[in-house]
């Protein structure tokens, strides 16, 4: 796998842990929510780490493939 199929994986999964921490929260299931941060908290760790991209950068990278699948999915 190249380089850019590996981060585009990890933004994936990211995004799909903070689509289920929204869910979570939306549905008012505490147990679900703090499950799902605590995953999204360690993906950010380790991919972060990982790619040696700063944590912000990430998340601003992940915050906006959440917006565009969002948009997508309209």
């Amino acid at each position: 796998m190249e380089w850019k199929e590996a981060f585009d994986a990890a933004v994936g999964k990211t995004v799909g842990a903070y689509e289920k921490m929204e869910e979570a929260f939306l549905s008012g299931s505490k147990e679900d929510f703090e499950h799902w941060h605590a995953e999204y908290c360690r993906y950010i760790d380790v991919f972060t780490e990982a790619t040696g991209i700063p944590e912000s950068q990430f998340i601003e990278i992940v915050d906006d493939a959440v917006l565009k699948k969002k948009e997508q999915n309209k």
